[in-house]
């Protein structure tokens, strides 16, 4: 091979090589605008899901005051929230939010993006709304003074809290020191776990959806909170104030509220109006049942529900529980010699909520122990039928039943196949009963009985 066709294979390769350069940097500006846009979206779509968020809640709350105004029998249409500002600002933002989205689709076109007939009929089928289910955890590290992750957008402060290690596209925070939320990331910030004091820049994050408060020793949630109307998880478990304001009522989006062991004095007394509730983690024990919040059932997004108090008083009845038919896991009844018949026990409607794993029916006695001549008055036997259970039970409790037999449900015959599924059966107090149900299946260690 002579000198110029050695020559001349290097300089191809050279040139090959810058071409293929020339095309990585064209490939890098292209990622980088694909990039922006992307960011783009996500904020766009953020600013939208906060519009509908607002439409619902305004939404929400007038009907709300009309119902309350109906209940009181004071209904002046004048009296009630102009919604004229309120539509003027939302028409606005649409505006503004369709301006930035037509602009986003033109974008595609200039950096080689092209639709396809897939996502075209993935984006025009109709589909159910995705149930978020919220479980937070912390796996942050003390040791650090600042950890951070995913380019920014996570970020915990323990001990140095200065605007020089924040990032300002952060959008989940978590906080053990004293520390201002900086002015540019009020809007951004989606997820806020707190240790000590509240910012108090708090109330103009109002985009908030996670907050989680540790160690908080006030009397009860400030006041600023009641601007937080987007937020859809509240976690005050590892809390100390024995109080929860009214307003907490008017956070009209939150799906998800667990509350601390420490003793409460009180529960919001409209709490009834949080109807997109669908998760309510609270201590069963005897204190906490006294709050039993009263007209329960109209929460009908509700999954979970630790335990339901049966009342007297209208809203606090067992038929409550009739309307909560995606309840799941466990629950608890207390108070059912507050029921007089099975017709009653039928209008918990217990046989069509089939995701409940662990029931359990309480009766109760005030002052000395019941005679005979109490229990004639109340046909426990036939009030224990209406509370049939779905055959997807996997633990059954009854404490202080005072019918001679139990339900047929529980006994021989069709209905008995309702407990195949049981791994587990405790039968406390029940002194009248003249047998058991039969439960060869079970191992002994799942079979309790407590005379």
């Amino acid at each position: 091979m002579g000198f110029q066709e050695r020559s001349q294979n290097p300089l191809q390769r050279l040139t090959l090589i810058q071409a293929l350069l020339s095309d990585a940097e064209n490939w890098r500006l292209t990622l980088a605008i694909m990039c922006e846009w992307l960011k783009n979206i996500k904020r766009v779509t953020g600013d939208a899901e906060n519009a509908l968020d607002e439409f619902a809640y305004e939404t929400l709350q007038r009907k709300l005051e009309v119902q309350n105004r109906m209940r009181n029998k004071v209904c002046n249409f004048f009296s009630l929230s102009n919604p004229l500002a309120f539509h003027l600002k939302m028409a606005h933002k649409v505006k503004d939010i369709n301006s930035m989205l037509d602009l986003i689709c033109k974008e595609p076109n200039d950096i080689g993006l092209k639709q396809t007939d897939q996502l075209l009929n993935a984006a025009t089928t109709s589909v159910e709304p995705r149930e978020v289910t919220f479980r937070v955890s912390q796996h942050f590290v003390d040791h650090s003074e600042v950890v951070g992750r995913d380019e920014g957008k996570c970020l915990a402060l323990t001990s140095i809290a200065t605007e020089a290690n924040y990032h300002p596209e952060v959008q989940h925070l978590m906080v053990k020191t004293s520390f201002e939320i900086p002015k540019e990331n009020v809007g951004k910030l989606r997820t806020l776990f707190l240790t000590g004091n509240l910012p108090k820049s708090i109330a103009e994050v109002e985009c908030i959806r996670t907050m989680s408060l540790v160690d908080w020793y006030q009397k009860e949630l400030p006041s600023s909170l009641r601007k937080l109307i987007h937020l859809r998880y509240l976690d005050d478990s590892r809390s100390y104030f024995r109080t929860l304001p009214n307003f907490l009522t008017m956070l009209y989006n939150l799906q998800s509220l667990r509350l601390s062991s420490f003793a409460f004095q009180n529960l919001p007394k409209k709490f009834y109006e949080l109807v997109r509730l669908r998760h309510f983690y609270i201590d069963d024990d005897e204190h906490n049942r006294k709050l039993m919040p009263m007209m329960i059932g109209k929460l009908t997004s509700l999954q979970t529900l630790p335990f339901f108090v049966v009342g007297e008083d209208e809203g606090c009845k067992i038929e409550e529980l009739g309307s909560l038919n995606k309840l799941r896991g466990k629950l608890m009844i207390y108070n059912l010699q507050q029921v007089k018949s099975r017709e009653d026990t039928e209008k918990a409607k217990i046989l069509g909520k089939p995701n409940i794993c662990e029931l359990g029916f309480h009766w109760d006695r005030v002052g000395n122990p019941s005679t005979a001549g109490d229990t004639t008055s109340i046909n426990h036997e036939d009030m224990l039928e209406g509370l049939k259970p779905c055959g997807n039970l996997k633990v059954l409790k009854l404490k202080k039943f005072e019918g001679q037999n139990f339900a047929s449900w529980m006994m021989s015959g069709r209905d008995a196949q309702l407990l195949q599924n049981l791994v587990k059966i405790e039968l406390s107090k029940c002194t009248r009963c003249e047998q058991v149900p039969p439960l060869g299946h079970l191992p002994c260690h799942a079979l309790k009985f407590n005379p």
